[in-house]
């Protein structure tokens, strides 16, 4: 009977103790640690994936871009094809401005954070280096367009002066074909 009672008394203190581990301040603070790391891994994890998104849509962009240019190479351009070109690298460069903002953005927010994320930052940087250079071709394309326009309207001023010129050049002609036609008639003209 005694042997029981010792191992009851054993399992009872055991017992006690296990719930009292669960009521103590260090399981607690344990806890509350536990669950603010686990509050910043979702942090980190959410920052990261906005950074990756805010980076694939940049790359997007500048993929646009190089698709721009190669409409711009084509040699063969009309009207509709430069206006539309036009439009598009205005669209281009609204995004681009969002797309710096964005990256200015998070790379505000990786300096603020005392993480070491050096390769988002260095992805920050190439992108920031790269939509740099796209705006520098964004203006070299659209002083391209404007030079072909200004060519376009002194080449529409040639092809007007020569229809005037054609025309000028048609009607002495029909003129003289007339005149032609009277002299033949007057020479072919019998008076009896």
């Amino acid at each position: 009977m005694k042997r029981t009672l010792t191992i009851l008394s054993v399992a009872l203190v055991a017992f006690m103790l296990s719930s009292c581990v669960e009521k103590s301040k260090k399981y607690q603070q344990l806890m509350a640690e536990k669950d603010a790391v686990v509050l910043e891994n979702q942090n980190i994890e959410r920052e990261y994936n906005a950074a990756l998104g805010i980076i694939s849509d940049v790359e997007n962009n500048l993929s646009a871009i190089r698709d721009a240019e190669g409409m711009m190479l084509m040699q063969n351009e009309n009207n509709t094809q430069r206006d539309q070109l036009n439009s598009e690298l205005i669209k281009i460069k609204e995004k681009m401005a969002a797309d710096r903002a964005k990256l200015d953005s998070l790379s505000s927010v990786l300096d603020k954070s005392n993480k070491d994320r050096s390769y988002l930052r260095n992805t920050i940087k190439k992108l920031q280096a790269q939509l740099a250079e796209k705006e520098a071709t964004i203006a070299q394309m659209q002083e391209q367009i404007a030079q072909k326009d200004q060519e376009i309207a002194g080449l529409n001023t040639k092809v007007d002066n020569l229809n005037q010129n054609l025309n000028v050049a048609n009607a002495k002609n029909d003129e003289q074909s007339r005149l032609i036609a009277e002299q033949i008639l007057e020479m072919n003209k019998v008076y009896y």
